[in-house]
């Protein structure tokens, strides 16, 4: 016999799936149509991230933000089989995807995990250990991805794309405090110096004392003390960007 459900149950069921559509990691959105579009690199190109083969998972900037993500170390509560682990420090880091790691604490071995920031690679994992800042989008490729991304790409690649310099004023300003007297700042201005040539500024310092305590060496460990900056220019030359 057909079991038929409640009205109630059939509403409160297009509630939930609107709410997952939302929540659909996106870069770009598509005014055209109902569907998210989702523009990704994963193949060194601008795709729609339907039409590439490729197992991606795609975090644009303000999905960072929306989800409070500081370090690719929160990355692992976002994107499925996707880990980042460290040793005894943060020069002993490393990722795995799907479980393919280089884990070992030897400098001379090679990653399986891909690293680019921009399109450059990151010969050493721990290059990538630091606060996230100024970021338009991460794309995390999963399976070999040798043909486009080289050797070293044995688990996937982690693809970081930072916001480059444009044409309009524009400026950012966050700050935290936080127990163990945490204290975090991130700020960003993007300056036109002239018609066609642009610039860009990014910091972000992030401290804290630790939660540790040796009473008999009198230090105190686990303290944080990180800081990055990122500076670009752009010059665009007959309606070409370089």
């Amino acid at each position: 016999m057909k079991k038929l459900l409640p009205k109630h149950t059939l509403v409160a069921l297009g509630v939930s799936l609107g709410i997952a559509a939302s929540c659909t990691p996106s870069l770009a959105y598509s005014q055209d149509s109902a569907l998210e579009h989702i523009t990704v690199q994963a193949q060194k190109t601008s795709q729609n991230l339907q039409e590439v083969p490729v197992a991606v998972t795609a975090l644009s900037g303000d999905d960072l933000i929306e989800t409070v993500v500081k370090d690719v170390f929160d990355l692992q509560n976002y994107v499925p089989a996707f880990g980042a682990f460290q040793n005894q420090s943060v020069t002993n880091s490393g990722f795995s995807i799907r479980g393919i790691g280089t884990s070992s604490q030897n400098f001379g071995f090679e990653s399986s995990v891909g690293l680019y920031v921009d399109g450059v690679y990151r010969s050493r994992q721990n290059a990538l250990i630091n606060d996230l800042v100024d970021i338009a989008a991460i794309e995390v490729l999963r399976g070999p991805q040798g043909t486009l991304f080289g050797k070293n790409t044995t688990g996937g690649a982690l693809v970081l794309t930072l916001e480059k310099p444009h044409d309009t004023y524009e400026g950012y300003l966050e700050g935290s405090l936080g127990n163990y007297n945490s204290r975090s700042f991130r700020a960003g201005v993007n300056l036109p110096i002239s018609e066609n040539f642009y610039s860009r500024l990014a910091i972000t310092v992030d401290k804290d004392d630790g939660f540790f305590e040796d009473k008999i060496q009198g230090s105190t460990y686990s303290s944080n003390d990180r800081k990055a900056l990122v500076f670009q220019t752009r010059y665009e030359s007959e309606g070409s960007l370089v």
